[in-house]
């Protein structure tokens, strides 16, 4: 009887787990579907247009290798099916938006089986949905979430194996591993968390079998990708091509790649923002704008951050409680996020995107600390309800619901004015790369686009002279060719922070000194909560 009553137990949790479970994912897919992002970044635009009309060389990007077939074949699978496919950036961003719920899927029933309490798993489950990296990239046109979504299936087998060691966990993590790097390269970092868990385990032979299965799998497909490219001529094309972005980021921005000693504090900048974005802090403090909605932002984001405080402090105070927890996942928790913050705060430590995976281990530290420290339980869970109000609120207000819609996104709005007026030979001068990457997707128009930061970023070590000789140079030759300059006000008299502390205010004067007299207006734009204007440079006799 006791027997049977167990099973009927067993039977009412597992389906009231599904019940709950499938409730969470379907609310959290309706809110990312009902609010798609509407200020896709560069990579995304670069992205779909590969997707569309991209050659074989960039449909098969080494960093991201099979993101843009992918998007590419879902593409000929509506043409297939006589459907006229939607443009390939809102195809794409609501592919993210599917994986974003799949993986908050499979966390939920990771934190189950780790807690065991239905609360303790929806709550962090909310976290995860909602902070501000994984919702956002949930919305956009890149490879990052659904190579999360694969690192999360890696947690659900490593939580699995730290129970019930079983082979056949370690081979479909393994292939989870390999799909997670041949969506995104920098996921290949998770192979540290997973030889020290087993090197914990002693389990050798596992190891090595990890290993072979992603070695042969990812090496299998990216040799096939490069014979299909051309990139297999030598040892060294095909080394310099699979780690070609590396090199095309190092050249472009010279912080990466280098560790300053401003790397950390970024990086721990970058790692909360993944959490809790917070766009309003430098409108109010850099930007001096004192709206009402800002103030109120930064009161939200203020006690949201007395609260994480006292959960650090609760967490190291209990630590050995955690570290009882039972088996190895708080140790490899620590290794996750220890591999990636370290690497991305000497390689990129500005780039949220790139911090995102370290926000599941965290999550996961988080809900064991939840779990075992029972002596505040009450007030835990009451505090980490509140946090999660507050994040969802400023997540979703500032910033969010503003992106939803095309008429908040100033770079857009602009292009779109700018379509009216602008040809290929024309050149722009404006601190707003977006524009230009807008005019082209949505509008069709191309144009040259240039600004000083730009300019410095390009030309490596080259002193800021060089750069003003530079751009001095492009507007003379833009003008003798018979094309238009445009400058935009924000570029003439730019705000500090636009600066990225390399011009001075002199110099700026300095530069614009001999164009000022023959700049006539040519429409008005907001930008950034102000109103801007945008000139037209009158060719001098």
């Amino acid at each position: 009887m006791s027997l049977l009553n167990n099973t009927q137990s067993k039977l009412e949790v597992k389906s009231k787990l599904k019940v709950v479970t499938f409730l969470l994912c379907g609310t959290v897919l309706l809110i990312y579907l009902l609010f798609p992002a509407k200020n896709q970044g560069i990579d995304a635009l670069d992205l779909a247009s590969n997707m569309e009309n991209g050659s074989i060389h960039q449909l098969f990007h080494p960093h991201h290798l099979l993101y843009n077939i992918f998007g590419n074949q879902i593409l000929r699978a509506f043409n297939l099916l006589g459907i006229e496919s939607p443009p390939a950036l809102h195809l794409m961003g609501g592919v993210s938006s599917l994986f974003g719920a799949l993986g908050i899927f499979i966390f939920f029933f990771t934190i189950f089986h780790l807690t065991e309490s239905y609360l303790i798993s929806l709550t962090t489950s909310l976290f995860l949905s909602f902070s501000y990296g994984y919702w956002y990239l949930s919305l956009v046109a890149e490879s990052h979430m659904i190579a999360l979504v694969f690192l999360v299936i890696c947690l659900y087998y490593l939580v699995k194996i730290d129970t019930h060691f079983k082979r056949n966990y370690i081979i479909l993590m393994a292939l989870s591993h390999s799909v997670a790097v041949l969506f995104h390269q920098t996921q290949v970092l998770f192979i540290l968390p997973v030889l020290i868990f087993f090197a914990c385990k002693k389990e050798k032979k596992a190891a090595l079998v990890y290993i072979s299965i992603v070695s042969v799998f990812v090496g299998s497909v990216y040799l096939w990708a490069g014979y299909q490219t051309g990139n297999l001529n030598s040892l060294k094309d095909f080394l310099l091509w699979i780690t070609s972005d590396v090199h095309e980021e190092a050249d472009i921005m010279a912080s990466f790649g280098i560790f300053q000693f401003t790397s950390i504090p970024y990086a721990m900048v970058t790692l909360s923002r993944t959490f809790f974005f917070g766009s309003f802090v430098g409108d109010l403090f850099l930007d001096h704008i004192t709206s009402f909605s800002n103030i109120a932002f930064f009161i939200i984001y203020f006690t949201s951050l007395i609260i994480t405080s006292y959960f650090l402090y609760a967490f190291f105070r209990n630590r050995n409680s955690i570290k009882e927890s039972g088996k190895y996942i708080p140790l490899i928790c620590l290794t996750w996020i220890l591999t990636y913050f370290i690497f991305f705060a000497w390689w990129s430590p500005l780039l949220i995107d790139l911090m995102l995976p370290v926000v599941i281990p965290v999550l996961v530290l988080f809900s064991i600390f939840l779990s075992h420290c029972r002596a505040n339980y009450r007030l835990h869970i009451t505090l980490a309800l509140i946090l999660l109000i507050l994040v969802f609120f400023n997540n979703f207000f500032a910033e969010i619901l503003p992106a939803s819609k095309f008429k908040n996104n100033d770079s857009y709005q602009l292009a779109f004015t700018l379509n009216n007026y602008v040809s290929k030979n024309d050149l722009v001068v404006l601190d707003d790369i977006m524009v230009q990457n807008y005019s082209k997707y949505y509008f069709h128009k191309e144009f040259s686009l240039a600004f000083f930061p730009i300019l410095v970023g390009n030309s490596g070590k080259e002193s800021k002279n060089r750069a003003m000789e530079v751009l001095k140079r492009k507007i003379e030759n833009t003008l003798k060719a018979g094309g238009k300059v445009f400058i935009s006000e924000n570029e003439i008299y730019p705000k500090q922070r636009r600066r990225f502390n390399i011009f001075s205010r002199e110099d700026y004067d300095f530069f614009y000194s001999d164009y000022k007299a023959y700049l006539q207006p040519l429409f008005s734009f907001p930008y950034k909560g102000e109103n801007s204007k945008m000139f037209i440079l009158i060719k001098k006799d």
